[in-house]
């Protein structure tokens, strides 16, 4: 959490900011909320409604969960020029990850251990 009421201000800034951009792997941040960005392909997997990052991929691609739909599945940020998904709210706390699965940081993760 922020030190000071100042930067407090500073970090909810970038985040206001941020709302609407796509998600890219300097960007990426577990918890967040997104939703289907300009590149996306994969059909009705969204249900159409948004979902949460639950972790990421050092090779450009980020671990999803979707509200609607309930499908887990991992999306590029990045990967191959391609982004396909876009920030929502950006928000940290409370994130689980479906039984099996570990939540990874991106700039911990070695590799696709989903």
């Amino acid at each position: 959490p922020p030190d000071n009421l100042e930067e407090a201000r500073s970090v909810r800034s970038i985040m206001a900011a941020a709302v609407g951009a796509v998600v890219t792997s300097a960007s990426l941040r577990i918890g967040a909320r997104v939703k289907r960005g300009p590149d996306w392909k994969w059909g009705g997997q969204d249900g159409q409604g948004e979902g949460v990052i639950l972790g990421a991929f050092c090779d450009g691609w980020a671990w999803v969960k979707w509200d609607r739909s309930g499908e887990t599945n991992s999306y590029r940020v990045g990967q191959g020029g391609a982004h396909d998904l876009m920030l929502v709210a950006a928000k940290t706390e409370g994130v689980s990850c479906p039984q099996g699965h570990e939540l990874v940081p991106f700039a911990q993760s070695p590799g696709r251990r989903f």
